[in-house]
């Protein structure tokens, strides 16, 4: 499903360069779910923005099903983005004038769908949303606007879940809640790498990434 060889990620600043990924290599298969974890500064986001399509690295290759989304024109490379690829944050970055069924529908805008309402209803109905169907984010709690980010990631059934400290903002009920879907969505057969802070989020994955200074460190199962 996925494939990371030798990922490195240079920027220029005043002071010179700084290398903010270290040949990174490793693989995921369909089924896996995988943590990442690190201090701050480690080069998590970035190795995220990279998996995601969304920054090119400096240099190293990125394989998702066997492609390399940066071989492919901007345009290409948008539209393999949206139908391959669903993305969770700890902002959730829903749209905040969009009720709850316009946030779920919002991918529908970016690539075409045989049946919107039908998708968005199937979800709303899986992530126990039904009456907050009108609502917009700002009248929603916090665990039931991470749902709706959930259940927009996953609009247009991706194979590969990027998920940046979903739980960061959630009480210990919502973030198991979510765990729990993330690692439903691993088991049906999907791919999730998750990044996180936090021991317990991590010990629902099968392996665990530990990196240091822009590189993958250690390779382990949860323990416990």
């Amino acid at each position: 499903m996925l494939e990371a060889d030798g990922l490195t990620k240079e920027f220029s600043s005043p002071t010179g360069t700084v290398t903010a990924l270290r040949n990174v290599s490793f693989s995921a298969e369909p089924g896996e779910f995988l943590a990442v974890r690190g201090p701050s500064g480690c080069g998590k986001t970035t190795l995220m923005m990279i998996l995601g399509a969304l920054q090119r690295p400096t240099s190293g290759k990125l394989r998702i099903e066997g492609q390399d989304p940066y071989q492919l024109a901007p345009e290409a490379r948008s539209r393999f983005r949206a139908e391959r690829i669903g993305f969770v944050f700890q902002e959730f970055y829903l749209v905040p004038y969009l009720s709850v069924l316009e946030n779920i529908l919002a991918p529908s805008l970016a690539k075409a769908h045989p049946d919107p309402p039908g998708r968005a209803r199937a979800l709303i109905e899986r992530f126990h949303l039904q009456d907050r169907l009108t609502h917009v984010p700002s009248a929603l709690s916090t665990g039931e606007r991470q749902r709706v980010a959930l259940a927009r990631a996953l609009f247009h059934q991706p194979k590969l879940l990027l998920a940046d400290e979903p739980t960061g903002n959630l009480d210990p009920e919502n973030a198991e809640i979510v765990l729990t879907y993330l690692a439903d969505f691993a088991h049906s057969g999907g791919t999730v790498l998750m990044v996180t802070h936090h021991a317990d989020a991590a010990g629902y994955a099968k392996h665990i990434l530990e990196m240091e200074q822009g590189a993958v460190v250690s390779t382990a199962a949860p323990q416990g």
